[in-house]
């Protein structure tokens, strides 16, 4: 007797043996893919119970419907299925989340370039669901203490470029050279020059906020330093501090431009109410 194929024929037995059906699992549902689960869990829980009749019958004989469903029940599971995102992976979650900070929460084009594997429409339906769900995501609260504090960064950094584009504007002839910078005490500094004010000023302006590495790159490369060493060997964690205190000192002019200009117009006003009076 050939025992090889004696194990053979065996095997080819048993797997004609039917195998019982099994009650079917739930998906992998993840909070960041925002499934629908109520409904997901409904018609799994009566999935459920129909296995469990006809394990107790000992039956495994149609009834109409599928695995316990009707086909309607059938359709809207898979439906509710296709409403999650199921093809977002944790890890274009957690990038999503970090772009949101970065670039704020509505900037679609930079967040998509920021995953890569997601187009700006994907981002689009994406951001859609998770600003209208995201209490139900697990860390929420880490989650929108770094976006809000990211937002809030992009916030300033854009009130700075507006104060920096008014005092370049608002400068009559050429603000490299004319700036006028108004000091208060202790705020000069004892070695930087005015010309170097002009300068951080007006090139932070052009490169823009918080760029210090490319800031020292242009000093270096500038003609009108070229001997200027004292400039010249500021580490780019000391021009953004220097950066900072000017742009103080503008926000500060602006504030009491506004101020000035405020207290003008009520003075008028009063004028003209008095005129108004017989």
């Amino acid at each position: 007797m050939n025992v090889d194929q004696y194990y053979k024929d065996m095997g080819a037995m048993q797997s004609k043996v039917p195998k019982a059906k099994r009650a079917p699992g739930l998906p992998a549902m993840h909070d960041y893919q925002f499934w629908p689960k109520q409904r997901i869990l409904e018609l799994h829980e009566k999935e459920q119970k129909w296995f469990e009749e006809q394990k107790k019958k000992g039956e495994d004989e149609e009834d109409g419907t599928t695995n316990g469903l009707s086909p309607e029940e059938v359709e809207e599971k898979k439906a509710l299925e296709e409403q999650a995102f199921r093809k977002w992976k944790k890890s274009e979650f957690v990038a999503f989340c970090r772009a949101c900070a970065e670039y704020g929460r509505e900037n679609f084009e930079a967040i998509a370039e920021d995953i890569q594997e997601k187009s700006e429409e994907d981002v689009r339906d994406y951001a859609a669901v998770f600003w209208e769900r995201c209490e139900e995501l697990h860390e929420w609260a880490r989650i929108k203490e770094r976006i809000d504090k990211g937002e809030a960064k992009i916030r300033r950094r854009q009130e700075i470029e507006r104060v920096l584009a008014t005092a370049i504007q608002e400068c009559p002839y050429n603000p490299w050279q004319n700036l006028q910078i108004k000091y208060t005490p202790g705020s000069r500094g004892k070695q930087y020059s005015d010309d170097e004010d002009r300068y951080l000023i007006c090139m932070t302006h052009q490169l823009g906020y918080g760029k210090w590495d490319e800031l020292k790159m242009e000093i270096r490369n500038s003609w009108e330093f070229r001997f200027d060493w004292f400039l010249k060997s500021r580490t780019p964690a000391e021009l953004g501090r220097r950066v900072d205190v000017l742009l103080r000192l503008l926000e500060k002019e602006k504030a009491k431009g506004a101020g000035d200009k405020k207290r003008k117009s009520g003075g008028n006003d009063q004028v003209k109410e008095k005129k108004r009076k017989p």
